[in-house]
């Protein structure tokens, strides 16, 4: 809606009202017609109302119902058409050149009008000398039942897109009163001839008229333009919501489960920074063997700053004892600068504090759990420096959650695929690698390092055990699987961690150590050596 119309609408209206005004006192031998002139302007004020559309509660009232309304009080039915369609005739012409086709809209826009005017007229002029009053509010109601079923029933009706009964019966009721907005103006003129001892208070009420009009517009405007606002604003935020949305959904399904959890908590990390606004994310999850936090991922932190805090880390208890109910929003925790002082363990930017109650505190933070199937509860995600200086309302807090709850199901299906994984290069009983991913990592480190073209070493070691064959033909194939798994388990715990330790076949295990020369390589198998042969097996008095 359009500022314009109002001041249109109540200079058209109020000029109305003066010139009957003036040419009420005007005398006979005036050079003005008074009904010539009153048809004119009632035209221009009906051609010029219809540019604008007033929205309220997000319908449309037509602007120029007053006019038609005075129009079809003013003139015979026949002549009130006439006048409409001459009305509406400058816009349709217009439309049809610039489009250059046949506006079959505004033709029939038209129409609806003229026949709308005829039914307001056919009806005053019924009960127009046996109750002025009555006569007023009955034209007022054809006008608006016979627009309804014109609009309502045939238009909408035939185009398959019915509107709602309540939509339908507050459109009636506000188009109603707009239209009976005008009644003192019209009461006014009609009184003028029938009862001529109000000529006198002729000027008081037209001020009081006008003063009327302007508060009523006013008003009206204040509460459309309200209406519309939080409409668009409503609209606005189920718009950004449902982007955010699509965004979450478009970057959990690129995300690729053969990658490892860092990979993936990265790039959530660096989506939510992205996407929520928030300058600082950390993603940390729970090592339940060493009762750790572990600083999986980041956004935004300085390196040197992730690095202190990948070596502070704190303790899972520490965690849950921050996580306090009486700091929960929805499934999160929003622990105020005030309420708990956050050590070392915490990262606390240096940033200018906003004003207002609202505003965000270095020394605030907002933790939400990741919990995934049967509540497992894989860690949590950290947010800090939020862009507009602001506590994050509960929408924002409610889209971080679900970023929280697709992280948990993304690190499960990461899980499960490294669980299959492992399945598929380990042997099942001495848990090493087998022969098959041998083969596949020492070719793939021999391209490496050709492509590099590197000097470095890599060491093979080969063993087996001795007179195994006989061990097992003596001592039965249990206490032979027990000793393979000593033997496993001697090998693992001499050589690295990132060193790759196969079953090459039956009792035969081989180890491939990179970077490793052949004096080091030696040391390793002695130590190897000296381990397994230190093993004893319950109930079987052999060496190994």
């Amino acid at each position: 809606m359009k500022k314009k119309f109002f001041y249109i609408y109540t200079l058209s209206t109020v000029g109305f009202a003066l010139f009957i005004l003036l040419s009420h006192f005007s005398d006979s031998t005036s050079i003005f017609s008074r009904n010539l002139f009153e048809n004119i302007l009632l035209m221009a004020s009906l051609t010029i109302a219809d540019l604008f559309d007033i929205r309220f509660h997000g319908m449309k009232v037509v602007s120029a119902f007053p006019f038609i309304y005075l129009n079809a009080v003013k003139l015979p039915p026949i002549q009130s058409a006439l006048l409409i369609l001459l009305a509406y005739l400058p816009r349709f012409v217009y439309t049809s050149v610039r489009s250059k086709t046949f506006n079959i809209y505004y033709l029939f826009l038209s129409a609806q009008f003229a026949l709308v005017g005829i039914s307001g007229s056919y009806v005053f002029r019924q009960f127009e000398y046996t109750n002025l009053w009555l006569a007023l509010l009955l034209s007022a109601v054809a006008m608006k039942v016979v627009n309804s079923v014109l609009v309502d029933i045939l238009y909408y009706g035939l185009s398959s897109s019915w509107r709602s009964s309540k939509a339908i019966m507050e459109l009636f009721f506000l188009e109603t009163g707009y239209v009976l907005s005008v009644l003192p103006i019209i009461v006014l003129y009609k009184s003028l001839y029938l009862k001529p001892f109000w000529k006198p208070l002729v000027p008081v009420y037209y001020l009081a008229y006008i003063i009327f009009l302007v508060i009523f517009t006013l008003s009206f405007y204040t509460r459309a333009e309200g209406s519309r606002m939080k409409v668009e604003a409503r609209e606005w935020k189920l718009r950004t919501l449902y982007d955010r949305l699509l965004d979450i959904l478009k970057i959990f399904k690129k995300l690729k489960i053969e990658r490892g959890y860092e990979s993936i908590l990265s790039e959530i990390a660096y989506s939510i920074r992205e996407k929520l606004g928030f300058d600082l994310v950390l993603i940390s999850l729970y090592d339940y063997e060493s009762g750790m936090v572990k600083r999986m991922a980041q956004a935004g932190l300085p390196p040197e700053e992730y690095e202190r805090l990948k070596k502070r880390t704190p303790t899972i208890e520490m965690v849950k004892t921050v996580m306090d109910e009486k700091f929960c929003i929805s499934n999160s925790f929003f622990i105020p600068h005030d309420k708990i002082i956050l050590d070392d363990h915490f990262y606390i930017p240096d940033i200018e504090i906003e004003k207002g109650e609202d505003a965000w505190h270095p020394g605030d933070n907002l933790l939400v759990p990741i919990v995934g199937f049967n509540n497992k509860e894989w860690g949590y995600i950290s947010v800090d420096k939020p862009r507009d200086g602001r506590i994050p309302k509960l929408d924002v807090i409610r889209i971080l959650e679900i970023f929280a709850d697709q992280s948990a199901l993304a690190l499960e299906n990461a899980s499960k695929y490294k669980e299959v994984k492992l399945k598929s290069v380990k042997d099942q009983m001495l848990g090493l690698y087998n022969h098959t991913y041998f083969y596949q990592y020492a070719e793939n480190l021999v391209r490496k390092y050709e492509a590099l073209n590197v000097g470095k070493t890599i060491s093979l070691m080969m063993m087996d055990v001795d007179d195994f064959k006989a061990f097992n033909d003596k001592y039965g194939h249990k206490i032979g699987d027990i000793v393979l798994k000593e033997v496993a388990r001697a090998v693992t715990s001499a050589v690295r961690s990132n060193d790759i330790v196969a079953r090459y076949g039956g009792d035969e295990i081989v180890v491939i150590l990179e970077n490793v020369g052949v004096k080091r390589a030696q040391e390793i198998a002695e130590r190897i050596y000296n381990t397994i042969a230190s093993i004893r097996i319950e109930n079987c008095p052999a060496e190994i």
